[in-house]
């Protein structure tokens, strides 16, 4: 049944891409490696972007227009005139008072590596910076520090 699998016509960027190699994987019943084959391949396949119109509603159909409307838009949005907040929300930020339930202290460098020390090996992905959960654990004191001095700058 594997076999009619793979004699079956797929799509061109899976047709071109596909070997041997991969199909054995799949084959031998060593799933992990065919599985990471073809999540390299979904990776390379071009994905197809939505319908984007310009300023004046004309259809913008090729990559580069399409990357400069964007570029245009959240260049207005992040670019525009800053607002000042109205006077309810003014008012009301005033009037509020503090939950004294939440911690609002600095996170201590023991706070910083007992969270570094719950990350589970092995079954995150890296996130938007590519830095590997096992990276950040096995970092050692050094990168707990780096950790900690950035929660610090930020919190």
């Amino acid at each position: 049944m594997l076999n009619s699998l793979f004699n079956t016509p797929f799509p061109t960027c899976y047709h071109t891409k596909i070997d041997r190699s991969k199909s054995k994987h799949l084959l031998c019943g060593e799933i992990k490696d065919a599985f990471a084959a073809f999540q390299q391949l979904r990776q390379k396949c071009a994905t197809p972007s939505a319908p984007l119109k310009d300023l004046n509603g004309k259809l913008l159909s090729d990559r580069t227009s399409i990357a400069a409307r964007w570029q245009e838009h959240f260049s207005t949005l992040l670019n525009g005139p800053i607002q000042s907040p109205s006077d309810a929300l003014v008012s009301e930020a005033i009037a509020s008072i503090p939950d004294p339930s939440i911690d609002i202290c600095r996170p201590t460098t023991m706070e910083t590596c007992l969270a570094v020390n719950k990350i589970k090996l092995g079954k995150k992905a890296p996130g938007v910076c590519g830095i590997y959960p096992e990276y950040i654990r096995h970092g050692g004191n050094d990168a707990l520090h780096a950790l900690h001095r950035i929660f610090t700058l930020v919190w």
